[in-house]
C-alpha cells in the first residue's frame, strides 16, 4: 500500500469516529434537554395547589422497599416522565402528609398481590390507623386479596371486592426445597462446616428434609405470625379465630359471595362503583389523586420547610444481603455502608442515626467491618436501630453497636450462628464434564478448594474459623445487650425468632415501626425541630443513567473472562459469581452468617 492510500484510509477513519461521536454527543444532548424540561414540567404541575375533597388512591401492586428504587424502573420513553415506584418511607410520608392535609377526606386503599413482608404490612397499617384517627376514612378494594394484601385492608373501615374476585383463605405454610439429590447426580459434595444447631442454611444442600430444630422453629415462626394475624382480624372484623381456622382448614371460602357473607368483605363492587360510593359518602365532587403524584406534591411543598432547619436526625438504610466491597444496589455492599456510615460521623448537622435494617445477613467478615463502623459511630452521636421485615444473623450482627433496638412483633430476627458451605466439584468435573485437573504444590494443602474434596486436617482447619467466629459473634451480641456469653448461646445455635418473642429474650429493645422510632428519637435526644433525612437518597436520574451501564459493562466483562479463561469454571451467574468468587477462594470469605433460608411462604 502507498504511503498516499494509507494517510487516505487513516483520515476516513477519523472522519468517521468524530462524525459518529458527534452524531451520539447531539443525541446525547437532545436526550437531556427532553428529560429537563420532562423534569421541569413535573416540577411546575407539582407546585399547583390541591383542591378541596381530594380522595388519596393508594395501589400498593409494586415490591415496597426500605429504599428509593431506580428512576427508570418505571421510566416513560414517550413522555420522558419518571414514576417510579415509593419506598416504605416514602409511602409512610404520604399517609402521615395526607393526615394533615385537610384537602384529602380519605383514601381508597389499592393492595393488589402485595410484594412486602408481614412486618411491612404491620407499619403500613399502623400509618393507616393514625391516618384514621384524625377522623378521615380508609375503604379497600383490590381485584385480588392473598392473605397479607387481607390483612393489611382489615384497617379499613369497609372492604369490598370485585365481584369476580380471588380471595383465598388456606392458612400459612413454609416450604423449602432441597437438593441433594440434584446435586449427587451433578457429581457436586457440599462440605458443610457450622455452629449451631439451628443454622440450617445449610440443609437444603444436605438433606432431602427438614431437621427436628428446623422444623421446630419453622414452626414456631409460622404459627407466631399466623395467630398474629388471626387476633388482629378478630378485633377488626368481629371473626372468631376458631372461626378463622376452621374456614381455612375446610376451604369454605370458595366465591366472592361466600366472603361477603362470612364478613370477611362488606360488599361486592366494581372499582367505578367504589369511587361512586365514596363520592355519595362525601357528597360533593371528588378529585382522586394516585400516591405517587400525591408524594411529587409534599416533596415539592417540604423542601423550603427542611431548609430551614439546622439539625438533622439521619435515617441509613441497611438492605440486601451482606457483601464485602461495594456490592449491587440492591445488596448491603460493607465498602459502600462503610463510608456512609463515617460521613454521617463527621458530618457535625447530624445529632443522630436511626440503622434501617432489612437484611438476612450474609459475610461473616463484611458485617464485622460494618460492626466497627457503627461501634465508633455510636461513640460520638446516638444510634438506633430500626428492623423490617428481616434483620438476622449478620442483620442482627450490625445491630449490636446501637443503643436501642425496636423491631415490629413480626419481624424475623436473631439467627446467631456461623456455617460454611464449600462444594467439591471434583466428580462434576470429571465424571459429567470429561474435565481433569492435575496439580504441582509446594504443600500439603495448597490446593485446598473446591477442585477435590477437604480432608479431615482442613475440615479441622474450617470449623476452627467457624468456631472463631462464632464467639466473635457471640462476644458482640453480648456487649451491645448486656447479656453473658452463656445466655447468648443459649438462644443463639442460629436460631430464628420473631421481634415480639426477641423482646422477652433481650434481643430487641421493644416494638416500633419506623415511624414511631424516629418519633423515639426526637424526644429521647430533645431533637424536636431537626429534620429527617434518608440515606441513600433518590438516585439522581443521570447518575442512575449512567450507573445502568456500568452494571452492564461489569456484565460483559465477565463474559469475556469466562470465555477467555478456561480455569474458572463455576456454577455461578454472572451476577452472583462478580459478588461470591471471593467466598470460593479465600478461606474467610467462606464463613457466612445468614438466615437458615429463604421461608418462602405458600399463601401469603
Amino acid at each position: 500500500m502507498s504511503l498516499k492510500k494509507f494517510f487516505t484510509y487513516v483520515l476516513m477513519i477519523v472522519a468517521s469516529t468524530i462524525l459518529t461521536l458527534g452524531t451520539l454527543f447531539f443525541l446525547f444532548l437532545a436526550l437531556i434537554s427532553a428529560m429537563v424540561a420532562s423534569v421541569k414540567g413535573s416540577m411546575e404541575e407539582d407546585n399547583i395547589p390541591l383542591k378541596a375533597h381530594n380522595v388519596l388512591m393508594l395501589r400498593l401492586d409494586y415490591p415496597i422497599k426500605n429504599k428509593p428504587g431506580s428512576p427508570f424502573e418505571n421510566f416513560d420513553p414517550a413522555t420522558f416522565k419518571f414514576n417510579p415506584p415509593l419506598s416504605l418511607p416514602q409511602l409512610l410520608t404520604v399517609i402521615d402528609e395526607a393526615g394533615k392535609d385537610d384537602k384529602i377526606d380519605g383514601i381508597i386503599l389499592n393492595t393488589g398481590i402485595i410484594q412486602a413482608g408481614f412486618a411491612t404490612v404491620e407499619e403500613l397499617r399502623d400509618a393507616l390507623r393514625k391516618f384514621k384517627a384524625g377522623g378521615k376514612f380508609v375503604y379497600a378494594f383490590s381485584e385480588i386479596y392473598t392473605q397479607k394484601s387481607y390483612y393489611l385492608a382489615t384497617e379499613a373501615e369497609k372492604i369490598f371486592m370485585h365481584p369476580a374476585g380471588i380471595f383465598e383463605w388456606r392458612g400459612l405454610a413454609a416450604q423449602i426445597m432441597f437438593y441433594k439429590d440434584l446435586l449427587n447426580k451433578l457429581g457436586i459434595k457440599m462440605q458443610v462446616i457450622r455452629h449451631g444447631k439451628f443454622k440450617s442454611a445449610v440443609e437444603p444442600f444436605v438433606k432431602r428434609r427438614m431437621s427436628e430444630e428446623n422444623r421446630l422453629q419453622t414452626r414456631t415462626l409460622v404459627f407466631d405470625i399466623w395467630n398474629s394475624i388471626l387476633k388482629t382480624i378478630q378485633l377488626d372484623r368481629d371473626i372468631d379465630t376458631s372461626d378463622l381456622n376452621l374456614y381455612a382448614d375446610s376451604l369454605m371460602v370458595d366465591s366472592p359471595e361466600i366472603a361477603v357473607k362470612l364478613h370477611f368483605f362488606d360488599a361486592l363492587k366494581y372499582a367505578d362503583q367504589v369511587e361512586d360510593f365514596v363520592r355519595d359518602e362525601i357528597g360533593k365532587k371528588v378529585n382522586f389523586i394516585n400516591e405517587r403524584e400525591y408524594f411529587r406534591k409534599i416533596k415539592a411543598r417540604n423542601i423550603i420547610n427542611q431548609l430551614t432547619k439546622k439539625e438533622e436526625i439521619a435515617v441509613l438504610v441497611a438492605e440486601g444481603e451482606i457483601v464485602p466491597g461495594e456490592g449491587e444496589k440492591n445488596q448491603i455492599g460493607s465498602a459502600r455502608l462503610i463510608r456512609r456510615i463515617k460521613a454521617l460521623r463527621k458530618k457535625d448537622k447530624v445529632k443522630a442515626v436511626i440503622l434501617r435494617i432489612n437484611s438476612p445477613g450474609g459475610s461473616a467478615l463484611a458485617s464485622e467491618s460494618i460492626w466497627r463502623e457503627l461501634k465508633l459511630l455510636s461513640q460520638v452521636k446516638p444510634l438506633v436501630v430500626s428492623m423490617g421485615d428481616v434483620a438476622a444473623s449478620g442483620g442482627y450482627y450490625i445491630a449490636v453497636p446501637a443503643d436501642k433496638i425496636f423491631a415490629e412483633e413480626n419481624t424475623i430476627t436473631g439467627s446467631i450462628g456461623v456455617f460454611g458451605l464449600i462444594p467439591d466439584v471434583k466428580d462434576l468435573m470429571e465424571k459429567k464434564l470429561g474435565i481433569y485437573v492435575d496439580t504441582v504444590k509446594t504443600n500439603a494443602h495448597a490446593d485446598m478448594g473446591i477442585m477435590r474434596p477437604m480432608d479431615a486436617q482442613e475440615k479441622q482447619y474450617m470449623q476452627k474459623m467457624v468456631e472463631q467466629t462464632y464467639r466473635i459473634f457471640v462476644k458482640r451480641v453480648s456487649e451491645g445487650r448486656d447479656m453473658t456469653e452463656a445466655k447468648v448461646d443459649s438462644i443463639g445455635q442460629g436460631r430464628v425468632w420473631t421481634g415480639k418473642r426477641a423482646v422477652s429474650l433481650g434481643l430487641v429493645d421493644g416494638i416500633k415501626n419506623l415511624a414511631q422510632t424516629i418519633d423515639y428519637v426526637h424526644a429521647e435526644y430533645e431533637l424536636e425541630d431537626a429534620k429527617v433525612t434518608f440515606y441513600p437518597a433518590l438516585d439522581n436520574p443521570f447518575q442512575a443513567l449512567f450507573d445502568m451501564e456500568a452494571e452492564q459493562m461489569q456484565k460483559i466483562r465477565f463474559l469475556m473472562y469466562l470465555f477467555f479463561s478456561s480455569r474458572n469454571f463455576e456454577m455461578f451467574s454472572a451476577d452472583t459469581f462478580l459478588n461470591r468468587k471471593e467466598m470460593l477462594f479465600k478461606p474467610r470469605e467462606r464463613l457466612r452468617m445468614q438466615m437458615p433460608y429463604r421461608i418462602e411462604f405458600v399463601n401469603p
